[in-house]
C-alpha cells in the first residue's frame, strides 16, 4: 500500500474520532430557537451516508501516475495553487457538491446585476427568493420573469412555485 493512501487512512480515522463525519451527507435536520430558550430539532429523514470529497493539492510536486490514480478515485480533485492547475474545476465541484445555485436580479428596463448574486440551495423556487430578498416580497409577488435554463424559452412569466436553476435571472414583479 503507498504512503498517499496509508496517510489518508490515518487523516480518516482521526477525524472521525474527533467527530468529523466523512463519507455522510449533511442531515435533514432542522434546528430552532424556542422563546423561553432552548432549542427545537426535527428530523425528517433518517440519516444516510455519501461519501467523502477528497482535494490533492501539490500535484506538481508527485510523479504523473500518481497525479493519474489521484484524479480517477472517486469524489477527488487534483490541482495546484502554485500552477493554477485544475482551481475552475474545484469551485464547479465545490458548487455541485454542496448543492449550491446562483441567481441574478434584473430590475425592470435594465440589465441584469452580474456583479450581486443570491445564492440558494438547489431546488429553491421563486417564493424561497422572494423571502431571501425580503420577507414581505413572496405576498406583494404578481408574477417573475426568468431567464435561464429552467425556463423553455426567455424571458418567461413564471409563478411562486417554479423552481430556479444555476445562473438563472429573476426579475420580480410586484401588485
Amino acid at each position: 500500500m503507498c504512503s498517499v493512501c496509508l496517510l489518508r487512512k490515518l487523516l480518516e480515522k482521526e477525524l472521525e474520532s474527533v467527530g468529523i463525519r466523512l463519507n455522510r451527507s449533511k442531515p435533514n435536520i432542522y434546528f430552532k430557537p424556542k422563546k423561553g430558550g432552548g432549542l427545537s430539532y426535527n428530523s425528517m429523514v433518517p440519516l444516510t451516508m455519501c461519501s467523502e470529497k477528497l482535494v490533492y493539492n501539490k500535484v506538481d510536486q508527485i510523479s504523473i501516475e500518481e497525479v493519474d490514480r489521484l484524479a480517477h478515485e472517486p469524489h477527488s480533485v487534483v490541482i495546484s495553487c502554485g500552477m493554477k492547475l485544475n482551481l475552475d474545476y474545484l469551485l464547479e465541484r465545490l458548487w455541485e457538491y454542496l448543492a449550491l445555485i446562483c441567481l441574478y436580479t434584473k430590475k425592470r428596463g435594465e440589465r441584469p446585476d452580474f456583479s450581486d448574486a443570491i445564492i440558494m440551495r438547489r431546488g429553491a423556487s421563486v417564493e424561497h427568493v422572494c423571502h431571501r430578498i425580503h420577507r414581505t416580497l413572496a405576498s406583494q409577488f404578481k408574477y417573475a420573469l426568468v431567464w435561464g435554463t429552467s425556463t423553455k424559452f426567455d424571458p418567461q412569466r413564471v409563478g411562486l412555485t417554479h423552481i430556479m436553476e444555476h445562473e438563472d435571472v429573476i426579475q420580480i414583479v410586484k401588485k
